[in-house]
């Protein structure tokens, strides 16, 4: 069993360094090229996606392509990717409210220029990117190892590694929590597509929350308070898919 673990995590660690490895050298043409930024991260994360998945091509054929099967699109599948993507957006600018109200976060003063049309799109490649390697192909490889609560918590915690910048414990637990859904999602529905719509829909909330407010509620060891609201709203939905599982 530990060698299983072993295996996938090696697995893990060449996938994502493969990615990583070519988006970064993407963006880095591009920037010589005087390419404008958000351009340049747009097609870097597109081109750092499709590098990777046409280099495992060449030595897993097969499980790719069952993994590019994921990203199918259906009645079904459409739907809960929009239903998700509004979902956390309302949820988010509920959270934004409550907590500038309770002084966790604060207005931001300074004229606020903000870019939609590459929000959305760049939330959307984020959530391709991310879900299409850690809830496709790492998370079908652990699965044919371990099984699929080993594959959930093992996925979840690599997908945490690729997250070091973050300040604190919370939000690591705010992520981990985060990736159990995603994981979740993806192989009750077998399909990439909730899941892509759900992550989509957290970053481009963020990003938006980050334009409009400020934190003034960081705590030593914790981290961002903001973090709270998010810990509690996540963990809502994942006891209620739990409880709808076991229906």
């Amino acid at each position: 069993m530990i060698q299983h673990y072993i295996k996938c995590i090696f697995f893990a660690i060449i996938v994502v360094l493969l990615q990583f490895s070519i988006e970064k050298a993407v963006v880095l043409v591009l920037t010589n090229l005087y390419v404008d930024s958000q351009t340049t991260q747009c097609i870097g994360l597109f081109l750092g996606l499709l590098g990777a998945i046409l280099f495992l091509l060449f030595f897993q054929k097969e499980y790719i392509i069952s993994c590019l099967k994921l990203l199918k699109v259906n009645k079904t599948t459409a739907a809960l990717f929009l239903f998700f993507f509004l979902l956390v957006a309302v949820s988010f600018a509920g959270m934004s409210v409550i907590s500038a109200e309770v002084g966790i976060l604060s207005h931001n003063n300074e004229t606020v220029d903000i870019n939609f049309y590459h929000l959305i799109i760049y939330s959307l490649l984020i959530g391709l990117n991310e879900e299409f390697i850690f809830r496709g192909i790492i998370l079908g490889f652990i699965r044919r190892k371990a099984g699929n609560a080993s594959a959930i918590v093992l996925s979840s915690l690599l997908f945490l590694c690729v997250h070091p910048y973050y300040s604190g414990i919370a939000p690591f637990i705010t992520a981990f929590i985060v990736a159990c859904i995603f994981a979740f999602l993806t192989i009750k529905y077998k399909s990439l597509v909730p899941s892509i719509g759900f992550h989509a829909g957290w970053d481009f909330s963020f990003m938006v929350v980050e334009k409009y407010y400020v934190t003034d509620s960081i705590v030593p060891v914790w981290g961002d308070l903001f973090e709270i609201p998010q810990i509690i709203f996540l963990s809502i939905i994942a006891l209620s898919l739990y409880l709808y599982e076991k229906k």
